[in-house]
């Protein structure tokens, strides 16, 4: 998994991207994001599921409510039978 960069950022939203490679088994995707490197919010991905077999797919979260003036961390996670990747 690869965290990309925020993209259509305004005062309290943006969109987190990242790509997957589900490496021939099912992968469960999520963002983690918050004020901090400890991040606090988990969220499901669009697309939250990558078939096995699918290869490199791109994901994407839109995160609104966020704090105007703040910096957010955040990090693209894949979970599969091989274990969890983080971004």
């Amino acid at each position: 998994v690869t965290t990309g960069a925020a993209s259509s950022v305004t005062k309290t939203t943006a969109t987190l991207s990242g790509t997957v490679d589900d490496k021939g088994a099912t992968t469960t995707v999520s963002f983690e994001y918050g004020l901090t490197t400890s991040y606090g919010t988990t969220v499901a991905a669009t697309p939250s599921k990558v078939v096995a077999g699918a290869g490199s797919t791109a994901v994407i979260f839109n995160a609104t409510g966020l704090v105007c003036g703040s910096t957010y961390h955040f990090r693209a996670v894949a979970v599969n039978g091989f274990g969890t990747t983080l971004g």
